[in-house]
Parts: C-alpha cells; structure tokens; sequence
C-alpha cells in the first residue's frame, strides 16, 4: 500500500496457505522521516510510558475498559498505568464493529410494475472462499 505520493506505508506478501484459504502477512514500514501511518504510530509507543485509559482501550484490542480498570487496580499486568480515565464518548471502531448490518433508511419505496427494480449478480462467483465456505 502506497500513499498518494508513492511512498510506501503497507508491505504484504502472501503467506503460506492455510487450507484453501489464503492469508496476507502484512509490516508496517518505518518512515525515515519520523511519521507514520496512524496505526504505526499507535503501536509503537513506548510500552513503559504511562498511556490515557483511551490508548490502552486501542493497545489491548478495544478490550472493555471496566476490565482494564480492574486489571490496572489489582495490578495484573506489569506497567499497566493509566494517567487519565477519561473516555472522549464512545470508541467509533467498538460501535461499527458490533454493528451486524447498516441501518436502513426510513423512505422505502415498493414496485408495483412486474420487473420494475431487478437486483443481479454482475461478479460471479469468488476465488477464494469465505471462512464458512460461500463463493458468493
């Protein structure tokens, strides 16, 4: 993955095959320059430093924060120090992920006419198939 200048930011290359599923190993490339990609830049902070209860909600993979709290408390993992238990509202990434469909819009309109709006598969079957097995 490039960015619009050409730089790279993403380097994958295929992995070994698991099955007949296929896997990408994707690094994240180091920019010489100081900057990184957004998630380059999250997960390589220092890991001793002090974070906000909002960093360690992204470093340990958008875990609950009551439970971080507590892990923190009865000091069950070794730095886990939180300087602000501040949340700035609801993480957007916890809310899309438990989402299981988008929403529909309230105006719906209902065909009346014999093939008036016609839904087809213009791409056919996939290459490699999903993890339940479906090509389509």
């Amino acid at each position: 993955m490039r960015d619009r200048g050409g730089k790279l930011l993403l380097d994958g290359k295929l992995a070994k095959s698991i099955g007949h599923r296929k896997l990408y190993d994707v690094d994240v490339v180091d920019d010489i320059d100081g900057q990184r990609p957004p998630v380059a830049a999250i997960a390589g902070r220092d890991r001793n430093q002090p974070t906000d209860l909002e960093g360690w909600h992204r470093r340990l993979v958008h875990a609950d924060v009551r439970r971080i709290e507590r892990m923190a408390a009865k000091g069950l993992v070794d730095g886990l120090t939180i300087t602000r238990k501040l949340l700035r509202g609801m993480c957007e990434d916890c809310i899309l992920g438990k989402q299981d469909k988008a929403p529909f819009d309230d105006f719906v309109v209902h065909e009346t006419e014999l093939l008036e709006r016609v839904h087809v598969d213009l791409w056919g079957q996939a290459r490699t198939p999903s993890w339940s097995g479906a090509v389509y």
